[in-house]
């Protein structure tokens, strides 16, 4: 099983307090650009795309997405687009300490949860491999945004790391941000 000790190097990437990373599987680099509002014919330095853009890494049968302080990724119209044809997860979180953990397989959301619920995770409906993962949460050192990339691996099968994070060094300007 994804461990939260697996996403450490978090903690020193370029992705900071502020990030969503979206694994999508079953689509095209062209779709995910689409589902995103991303302008596929634009290509801009990731340094110029904080907050309105979004960079795409390969995967077999998918790609990674990677969203520098933005959140597209996170709402769920764009999961349910982008897990059509397969599945999407992502985790977000952002500098006002929100975050959400999401997943969507077949254009249906399977669930979307803050990470701040693990502390009283009663109420919070999540598949049981995925609730295993985010009770994990409740422990007061635990790093949030780890284990929801742990969550998202578990998912998806799908282990981002940071030489994906490291790859990405263009990206495509998402309209209407």
């Amino acid at each position: 099983m994804p461990s939260a000790d697996d996403y450490t190097w978090l903690e020193d990437s370029l992705l900071g307090e502020a990030a969503c990373l979206t694994v999508v599987l079953g689509k095209s680099r062209e779709s995910v650009l689409a589902d995103f509002g991303a302008d596929a014919q634009v290509v801009v330095p990731i340094d110029d795309a904080y907050g309105n853009g979004v960079s795409l890494v390969d995967i077999p049968d998918g790609v990674i997405a990677i969203e520098y302080n933005g959140f597209q990724g996170a709402q769920p119209e764009v999961l349910r687009a982008l897990s059509v044809d397969g599945s999407a997860s992502s985790m977000f979180w952002n500098v006002n300490d929100d975050n959400a953990f999401s997943c969507a397989r077949g254009g249906q959301l399977v669930a979307t949860v803050d990470m701040y619920d693990a502390e009283d995770p009663g109420e919070v409906d999540l598949p049981d491999d995925l609730r295993l993962l985010f009770e994990l949460g409740a422990d007061e050192d635990a790093d949030l945004h780890a284990i929801g990339l742990a969550m998202v691996e578990q998912f998806t099968g799908v282990k981002i790391t940071a030489v994906h994070v490291e790859n990405a060094e263009v990206a495509h300007p998402i309209e209407n941000v």
